[in-house]
Parts: C-alpha cells; structure tokens; sequence
C-alpha cells in the first residue's frame, strides 16, 4: 500500500443542490435535510414582488409581460425589451444625479454613465431615465 490509501481522507458528504420536500415531514427524499420554513416563505416572497413588478412594469409601458418563460427579458413588446429588478440596493448617487437636473416638461431628464476603458477596449455606456418621466413621454 502507498503512503495515501493509508490516510484516512475526511470529506465533507455531498450537498443536495436539487432537494426534493416531502410534505409530510419537511424532510428531503435526496439528503434528508429538514425544510426551513422561513428560508421557504423569504424565497416566496422575494419571487412574488419580482412578479408583481414585472407585471407593474409591463402594465405601464404598455407591453407583454414573458419573464415567466426563461428568458432574459421579463418585459416586451415590439419597440422595447426589459430585465426588471426590484428590492436590491437602490443607486442613490446617480438618483442623486438625475434630480438635480431641473425637470420641464418639454424634455426628458436623463443620466448617461460610461467607464474608462483606455485604448484596449471599447467604452461601456448606459442611460439612466426617471420611469414616472419616461411612461409620461412614451407609456401608456
């Protein structure tokens, strides 16, 4: 025998990545793991506001709401695609940024971001917009 068959090698036992509930007992058929109820309620939750934002969002712009099938996009019609996030760390800087521009009616506020790519690459650039403005100019 070599020097390793005769270590004893500890490992950790294999995690259930796709458990499968019994209802019964709250156990795991896979790993016997016990169900946490507030992990299960949390995860319910979180998925239920993002439904219903994605619905909101769809309802305003006047489009089809598709993130139910798997898509990248939650949100579409034919001028528009959008991925909807909501309850994450809300950006206040650049909400800063936009309200500081003075709002007329005649024009649309926005806030265009870009980084620094140096001569390697080409720049990244998004387009901040208030949506209360944006659903004013092209929503329903």
């Amino acid at each position: 025998p070599t020097p390793v068959d005769d270590m004893a090698i500890e490992r950790k036992p294999k995690v259930c990545r796709h458990p499968k509930w019994l209802r019964a007992d709250g156990m795991c058929q896979s790993c016997g793991k016990r169900l946490d109820p507030i992990a299960a309620r949390r995860g319910k939750t979180a998925r239920n506001r993002g439904n219903a934002y994605e619905r909101s969002v769809a309802e305003r712009l006047g489009v089809k709401r598709v993130g139910q099938y798997g898509t990248s996009e939650d949100v579409a019609g034919d001028w528009i695609a959008v991925q909807c996030k909501v309850g994450g760390a809300y950006p206040l800087t650049i909400d800063r940024w936009l309200r500081a521009i003075p709002a007329r009616a005649d024009r649309l506020r926005a806030v265009v971001i870009g980084d620094a790519p140096g001569s390697a690459g080409k720049r990244r650039e998004l387009i901040v917009l208030d949506f209360a403005d944006f659903i004013a100019w092209y929503g329903r």
